[in-house]
């Protein structure tokens, strides 16, 4: 009996540090997304900060190069805004939203990431019950984030994405 509760210990040890393991390993993964997503325009808005000290560039370059490096930094700030609306904890309740007007602001927030200047984003609305009951931040992000990647991955080739 006491060897069955010995083993019994070592089993819920072992699962507890699977778990453990399993975790950081989501945070690390998460991390290194973060990292990824904001380090990227940072080294771009860098790129421009150097391309603007040089003496022989016009005015007009200058300024293309500071629209440019502020676009980057709206990104940035899109995505830490993105980051604290899915952390921020669901109160539990759900409230009825417009499947429509949340797939509008999706695109909406689409339409203003610099890769998305070579993509024709198209909206076509088909939906049968044009409300849910859902948690509304919860929502937001996972309409948006799969679209965001998607048009990401499409940017380098130019082209059309529909989110119906």
């Amino acid at each position: 009996m006491a060897s069955l509760e010995t083993a019994n210990a070592g089993l819920k040890k072992a699962q507890t540090e699977i778990i453990r393991a399993e975790k950081l390993a989501s945070v690390g993964r998460l991390s290194a997304g973060i990292a990824h997503e904001i380090g990227n325009p940072i080294g771009i808005v860098t790129g421009y900060l150097e391309l603007m000290k040089q003496a022989d560039i016009s005015e007009e370059e200058r300024n293309e190069f500071l629209d440019r490096a502020q676009m980057e930094i709206e990104r940035i700030s899109a995505i830490i805004r993105q980051l604290l609306e899915i952390s921020r904890p669901s109160h539990g309740g759900s409230q009825q939203v417009s499947v429509h007007a949340l797939i509008d602001d999706m695109a909406e927030g689409l339409r203003l990431q610099p890769f998305m200047s070579h993509i024709r984003l198209q909206t076509d609305f088909h939906a049968q019950r044009r409300t849910v009951a859902v948690d509304s931040n919860q929502t937001a992000s996972s309409v948006f984030e799969p679209h965001y990647h998607a048009a990401d991955a499409v940017s380098f080739n130019g082209g059309n994405h529909k989110a119906s």
